[in-house]
Formats: structure tokens, C-alpha cells, sequence
């Protein structure tokens, strides 16, 4: 039962996640960045999001993931999992996000270099 709450409570903040990795897939940057929170524009530009987006190709090239962690905390939430990139690159990737005017937004996304595993924390 927990563990159903649990993916009930974080389904909004990976359906986030999941609409800006469609976005990407799309090369709808625009769209991609408009899902991020007010802090993450702040400090970073739409011209700062797509190159970090060009830098990390299984963002824009992925076909799959899983998302193995999900949990909120102090009011924000935690997605972690891999992507897997068209090219059979599996990459760990992490988002966190903070609920502005009632709904989810990415607060900050890290994407380790395929191959590296995961370090859970």
C-alpha cells in the first residue's frame, strides 16, 4: 500500500519530467524550458538550457527510461532513474522539482555520463 501512494503522490512530478523529455525529443526547447521552475530561469537562460540540452544528447535522443526513485522532501520532489538513448546509451539522470502555483516544475536536472552508474545518496 505505501509503495502505491507513493507512485500515486509522485506520478504529477514525472509526468513533468516525462512531457519535457517528449518536448526534447521534439526539439521543442522552448516548450522544454517553460516546464522548468522560476529559480532554474533565473539562473539559467533559454540559450544556457539548450546547450546544456546539446551537451547531453540522451536528453533530446532518448527512446526510453526508468525511473527507479521517486520521493518528496521539504516540498521537493525527486525523480532518478536512466535514460536510454537511441543508441543503446543507457545515462543516470536525476530532476528535481518544486510545486509553483500548484504544480510540479523542474527545479535542476543532472545527467552523469553514460556508463558511470548511479550513486544513490
Amino acid at each position: 500500500l505505501a509503495v502505491g501512494l507513493a507512485f500515486y503522490f509522485t506520478a504529477g512530478m514525472v509526468g513533468v519530467v516525462e512531457k519535457q523529455l517528449d518536448l526534447l525529443r521534439q526539439a521543442d526547447i522552448k516548450g522544454a524550458y517553460a516546464l522548468t521552475s522560476k529559480d532554474f530561469q533565473k539562473a539559467t537562460s533559454l540559450g544556457r538550457f539548450a546547450a546544456f540540452v546539446e551537451n547531453y544528447p540522451s536528453l533530446s535522443q532518448n527512446q526510453g527510461h526508468t525511473f527507479t526513485t521517486r520521493s518528496i522532501e521539504n516540498n521537493i520532489g525527486t525523480v532518478k532513474g536512466t535514460l536510454a538513448a537511441k543508441d543503446g546509451a543507457v545515462t543516470p539522470v536525476k530532476f528535481q522539482l518544486v510545486k509553483e502555483q500548484g504544480e510540479w516544475r523542474i527545479l535542476f536536472i543532472e545527467v552523469r555520463p553514460a556508463g558511470t552508474g548511479i550513486k544513490e545518496e
